[in-house]
């Protein structure tokens, strides 16, 4: 797949824009602290097809993991666990390089032959502040735990700005999921809302590079902030485009067309 940004780049070359690449591509191109937060979800490797152990059939029938089986469009979902643990690591410490202030990153205890793997064993950053997001539902029925009906939103780093209001604000969220219909995993806009607004300044920058179906973007457009971003699936990215271009008119997304080698 081509990666679609330039090779020598500048904040302004992205601002605004959701970029067809994965994430590491544009990570990896941004200066260091150049953005003022980042606001994300990586993939969970959730389909564990690897593990030889793994003989569940649970979800096999669900729509909610039909959606997950293949993998996305251009990430199958199962890499190796130790593969993937590294890989995270890699893309939280490139947002944390690149992010002036909090690296807000969504993420959930999973389960490896019967053992379970909390996200904070595996992203040793220094962590400001921890939302437990309460999706009033769950699957893992029959598992013989507690379903499983909660994920994690972890701050790391430290804020440059914060919003004193939110001071007040408890750190468990109740919020049922987001409907999914064209991403099978997108964040409801009631989920990122505060996070932007207590830690990114307004006319500031949000980051995700794992943009999906743009929900970060177009949270931060109505919120007065600016956003950049990417996803490795051109369906997801022209997906993106269209829907912050139906809700903001004036916004016009330049086609980047230079081949990082």
């Amino acid at each position: 797949m081509m990666s679609l940004v330039p090779a020598l780049a500048t904040v302004e070359t992205f601002r605004n824009q959701v970029i067809c690449c994965d994430a590491m591509t544009l990570l990896r191109s941004l200066p260091s602290k150049s953005v003022d937060i980042v606001v994300t979800s990586p993939p969970y490797n959730i389909v564990w097809k690897t593990s030889p152990n793994h003989k569940s059939g649970m979800f096999r029938k669900d729509a909610w993991f039909l959606a997950f089986k293949d993998g996305y469009e251009n990430h199958d979902d199962h890499m190796p666990e130790k593969e993937y643990q590294e890989w995270v690591k890699a893309v939280v410490g490139e947002c944390m390089r690149v992010s002036k202030g909090l690296v807000w990153v969504n993420h959930k205890t999973r389960y490896r032959d019967g053992v379970g793997i909390h996200p904070l064993s595996f992203m040793p950053f220094p962590l400001w502040s921890e939302i437990v997001w309460n999706q009033g539902s769950g699957r893992g029925f029959n598992s013989r735990r507690f379903v499983p009906s909660h994920e994690y939103i972890f701050a790391f780093g430290r804020p440059h700005y914060w919003d004193r209001t939110n001071d007040t604000a408890f750190s468990v969220w109740h919020l049922p999921p987001q409907p999914r219909k064209e991403h099978p995993a997108p964040f409801p806009h009631a989920l990122i809302n505060p996070l932007i607004i207590a830690s990114c300044p307004a006319g500031g920058i949000v980051l995700d590079p794992f943009m999906g179906s743009g929900t970060t973007a177009e949270v931060a457009r109505s919120l007065g902030r600016d956003f950049m971003g990417c996803d490795n699936s051109e369906t997801y990215v022209n997906l993106a485009r269209s829907r912050l271009e139906h809700a903001y008119q004036p916004l016009l997304f330049d086609t980047i067309t230079q081949e990082v080698n």
